[in-house]
C-alpha cells in the first residue's frame, strides 16, 4: 500500500504482532487509531533526553517500541522510550492495570 501512494504509513501496533492480539492483550485501539491519526511521530531524534529507559515486571502488558526493548534473564522487561511513546502506552494498556500502576508507583516512590 505504501508503494502506492507516499501519503500511506505503516503503523505498527505496540507490544503486538497484529490489532487483533494488542485487543486481545487489553489494548485500547481507540487510543491507538488517535495517536496515528495525530500525526505524533514514532522516531524520535537521537538525543538521549529524549528518551526514558523502564524495567517492567514480566506479565506486565504494556506495548514496547520496536527495537528498543529486551527481555532480560530474569524474565523482566526492559523497554526504551520517549516521553510521548511511554504515555501512549499507559492509555492503551489502560491506567487502570493493577500490574502498570504498582510499576508507576514503584517507580514515583524510587
Amino acid at each position: 500500500l505504501g508503494q502506492l501512494s507516499p501519503h500511506t504509513r505503516r503503523w505498527r501496533p505496540l507490544g503486538a504482532h497484529d490489532i487483533t492480539d494488542m485487543h486481545k492483550a487489553g489494548g485500547d485501539l481507540r487510543a491507538w487509531v488517535e495517536l496515528a491519526l495525530s500525526g505524533v511521530e514514532r522516531e524520535p531524534s537521537p538525543d538521549p533526553a529524549n528518551y526514558v529507559t523502564l524495567t517492567w515486571p514480566a506479565d506486565t502488558p504494556i506495548g514496547c517500541p520496536t527495537g528498543r526493548w529486551q527481555r532480560l534473564a530474569d524474565g523482566r522487561i526492559q523497554a526504551t522510550y520517549t516521553r510521548t511513546e511511554l504515555a501512549w502506552a499507559l492509555v492503551i494498556a489502560g491506567s487502570d492495570n493493577p500490574a502498570v500502576s504498582a510499576k508507576l508507583s514503584t517507580s514515583e516512590a524510587g
